[in-house]
Protein backbone atom coordinates (compact mmCIF):
# COMPACT_ATOMS: atom_id res chain seq x y z
CA UNK A 1 0.00 0.00 0.00
CA UNK A 2 1.44 3.42 -0.84
CA UNK A 3 1.40 6.69 0.59
CA UNK A 4 -1.39 9.30 -0.44
CA UNK A 5 -0.28 12.86 0.56
CA UNK A 6 -3.05 15.75 0.86
CA UNK A 7 -1.91 19.77 0.47
CA UNK A 8 -0.81 20.73 4.03
CA UNK A 9 -1.60 17.58 5.83
CA UNK A 10 0.45 14.55 6.80
CA UNK A 11 0.29 11.60 3.86
CA UNK A 12 -2.76 8.94 5.07
CA UNK A 13 -2.51 5.63 4.58
CA UNK A 14 -6.10 4.22 2.96
CA UNK A 15 -7.16 0.50 2.79
CA UNK A 16 -8.81 1.57 -0.51
CA UNK A 17 -6.50 -0.29 -4.10
CA UNK A 18 -7.55 3.07 -5.61
CA UNK A 19 -5.56 5.26 -3.04
CA UNK A 20 -2.40 3.09 -3.80
CA UNK A 21 -2.45 3.57 -7.74
CA UNK A 22 -3.95 7.34 -7.80
CA UNK A 23 -2.25 10.66 -5.90
CA UNK A 24 -4.75 13.46 -4.79
CA UNK A 25 -4.52 16.96 -4.12
CA UNK A 26 -7.47 19.00 -3.15
CA UNK A 27 -5.61 22.56 -2.68
CA UNK A 28 -6.71 24.34 0.06
CA UNK A 29 -8.55 27.81 -0.80
CA UNK A 30 -8.13 29.95 2.75
CA UNK A 31 -10.81 32.48 2.91
CA UNK A 32 -14.24 32.57 1.09
CA UNK A 33 -16.21 36.15 0.76
CA UNK A 34 -19.47 36.49 0.35
CA UNK A 35 -20.20 36.89 -3.29
CA UNK A 36 -17.28 35.92 -4.57
CA UNK A 37 -16.10 32.84 -6.34
CA UNK A 38 -14.14 30.25 -5.15
CA UNK A 39 -12.05 27.71 -7.08
CA UNK A 40 -10.94 24.51 -5.75
CA UNK A 41 -8.27 22.59 -7.13
CA UNK A 42 -7.77 18.75 -7.14
CA UNK A 43 -4.81 17.23 -8.65
CA UNK A 44 -5.11 13.58 -9.75
CA UNK A 45 -1.61 11.77 -10.51
CA UNK A 46 -1.91 7.97 -11.54
CA UNK A 47 1.26 6.19 -9.23
CA UNK A 48 0.63 2.83 -10.72
CA UNK A 49 2.24 1.20 -13.64
CA UNK A 50 -0.84 1.33 -15.87
CA UNK A 51 -3.77 3.09 -17.48
CA UNK A 52 -6.73 3.68 -15.17
CA UNK A 53 -10.08 4.08 -17.06
CA UNK A 54 -13.41 5.40 -16.31
CA UNK A 55 -12.34 7.92 -13.29
CA UNK A 56 -15.44 9.94 -12.69
CA UNK A 57 -14.75 12.88 -9.81
CA UNK A 58 -18.14 14.21 -8.07
CA UNK A 59 -18.14 17.16 -5.76
CA UNK A 60 -21.33 18.23 -4.38
CA UNK A 61 -21.15 21.58 -3.10
CA UNK A 62 -22.04 22.95 0.76
CA UNK A 63 -25.18 24.94 0.05
CA UNK A 64 -23.31 27.70 0.86
CA UNK A 65 -21.93 27.54 -2.43
CA UNK A 66 -23.12 27.62 -6.22
CA UNK A 67 -21.89 25.73 -8.88
CA UNK A 68 -20.18 28.40 -11.77
CA UNK A 69 -18.19 25.96 -13.71
CA UNK A 70 -15.54 22.79 -13.48
CA UNK A 71 -12.35 23.08 -16.40
CA UNK A 72 -9.29 20.46 -16.89
CA UNK A 73 -7.43 20.12 -19.77
CA UNK A 74 -6.92 16.55 -20.76
CA UNK A 75 -5.60 15.32 -24.55
CA UNK A 76 -4.10 18.62 -24.80
CA UNK A 77 -7.23 20.37 -24.69
CA UNK A 78 -9.26 22.18 -22.25
CA UNK A 79 -12.42 20.27 -20.92
CA UNK A 80 -15.43 22.15 -18.90
CA UNK A 81 -18.48 21.11 -17.13
CA UNK A 82 -21.28 23.74 -16.98
CA UNK A 83 -24.36 21.90 -15.73
CA UNK A 84 -25.08 19.69 -12.48
CA UNK A 85 -26.47 16.35 -12.75
CA UNK A 86 -28.32 15.26 -9.83
CA UNK A 87 -27.09 18.41 -7.86
CA UNK A 88 -23.35 17.16 -8.31
CA UNK A 89 -20.72 17.98 -10.30
CA UNK A 90 -19.99 15.00 -12.42
CA UNK A 91 -16.64 15.44 -14.26
CA UNK A 92 -16.04 12.29 -16.49
CA UNK A 93 -11.96 11.15 -17.14
CA UNK A 94 -11.58 8.16 -19.84
CA UNK A 95 -8.33 7.30 -19.03
CA UNK A 96 -5.19 8.45 -16.81
CA UNK A 97 -2.06 7.14 -18.42
CA UNK A 98 0.73 5.76 -16.19
CA UNK A 99 2.82 8.79 -14.75
CA UNK A 100 0.59 11.23 -15.91
CA UNK A 101 -1.84 13.51 -13.92
CA UNK A 102 -4.72 15.91 -14.14
CA UNK A 103 -5.69 19.31 -12.49
CA UNK A 104 -9.05 20.21 -11.90
CA UNK A 105 -10.48 23.28 -11.01
CA UNK A 106 -14.19 24.04 -9.71
CA UNK A 107 -15.47 27.59 -9.41
CA UNK A 108 -18.17 28.18 -7.20
CA UNK A 109 -19.87 31.69 -5.94
CA UNK A 110 -20.25 31.92 -2.32
CA UNK A 111 -23.60 32.61 -1.64
CA UNK A 112 -24.91 33.99 2.41
CA UNK A 113 -22.32 32.20 4.56
CA UNK A 114 -23.35 30.79 8.19
CA UNK A 115 -23.61 33.66 10.25
CA UNK A 116 -20.72 32.87 13.41
CA UNK A 117 -17.54 34.19 13.98
CA UNK A 118 -15.33 32.10 11.75
CA UNK A 119 -17.76 31.38 8.48
CA UNK A 120 -16.68 27.77 7.89
CA UNK A 121 -17.30 26.66 4.31
CA UNK A 122 -16.64 22.83 4.14
CA UNK A 123 -15.82 20.90 0.51
CA UNK A 124 -14.38 17.29 -0.73
CA UNK A 125 -14.72 15.67 -3.57
CA UNK A 126 -14.98 11.54 -4.63
CA UNK A 127 -13.01 10.06 -6.67
CA UNK A 128 -13.48 6.74 -8.56
CA UNK A 129 -12.24 4.23 -11.60
CA UNK A 130 -13.10 1.04 -13.24
CA UNK A 131 -12.23 -1.91 -10.57
CA UNK A 132 -11.63 0.16 -7.83
CA UNK A 133 -13.65 1.61 -4.90
CA UNK A 134 -14.55 5.32 -4.85
CA UNK A 135 -12.17 7.30 -2.47
CA UNK A 136 -13.06 10.96 -0.75
CA UNK A 137 -10.40 13.17 -0.54
CA UNK A 138 -9.87 15.30 2.56
CA UNK A 139 -12.07 18.27 3.63
CA UNK A 140 -10.96 21.64 2.93
CA UNK A 141 -12.35 23.89 4.86
CA UNK A 142 -12.50 27.87 4.19
CA UNK A 143 -12.88 30.39 6.61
Amino acid sequence: MSKVSFYEEKAEEFAEPLAAEMGFELVDVEFVKEGNNVTYTLKLTNNGTASITRIKVIDTLPSELTFVKATYMYSGREESVTTLNNGNIEIPITQLDAGSSITINVTAKAGILPDTNDKTVENKMTVSANGFDAVTTNTVTNI
